[in-house]
């Protein structure tokens, strides 16, 4: 009876892990391209929100960069006039280069960035973020996609648990009454 139920319980818990770290996965990894489409989406909104008139005035607040936690200066920001000028950068201490016009991964200056650029008609609008934020923040909203699975398996333990038990106890009643009958 006990290596019934030693092996039931072995080979129900070792599917239910296998399973669990295979849908754990597939989450994690399903989040993250969500998240990645979603930063993408950001920064071309951001781009195409910037007003006409940020270059025009001097009176714009700059700041060093902060890419820690979640900060309104996740994204840097450059707008050029028609003649090439940089007119605003929205960070100080960072220079990414212009790229032309699209959506792309760049290596610069030891880091990886993502960059959109959008050409309008007097100007030209680039919003860059490092990879690092945007892996730190998918990862943190991957991880938080997850705990359902997490209060799910406890719930599976104690439901197989009480399927084996109850489905061995025809079983445990025979061999008791077996053992009673010697």
């Amino acid at each position: 009876m006990t290596s019934i139920r030693r092996w039931l319980l072995g080979s129900l818990f070792a599917g239910l892990a296998l399973t669990a770290f295979f849908a754990a996965y597939g989450i994690f990894y399903t989040a993250q391209l969500e998240a990645a489409e979603l930063f993408d989406y950001e920064m071309r909104t951001v781009a195409l929100s910037v007003p006409a008139t940020v270059g025009s005035t001097s009176e714009l607040t700059r700041r060093t960069p902060d890419f820690e936690g979640l900060a309104d200066d996740r994204l840097f920001i450059e707008v050029w006039d028609d003649a090439g000028k940089s007119v605003y950068r929205s960070l100080d201490g960072i220079d990414v280069p212009r790229f032309p016009p699209g959506l792309r991964t760049i290596e610069y200056d030891e880091y990886h960035w993502r960059v959109f650029g959008v050409q309008e008609r007097d100007r030209f609008v680039q919003v860059a973020q490092p990879m690092s934020v945007r892996e730190g923040m998918a990862r943190h909203l991957a991880l938080r996609t997850l705990w359902p699975l997490a209060l799910f398996l406890p719930a599976i333990v104690l439901i197989v648990l009480f399927v084996v038990s109850r489905g061995l106890r025809g079983v445990n009643r025979m061999t008791f009454a077996g053992v009673a009958s010697i």
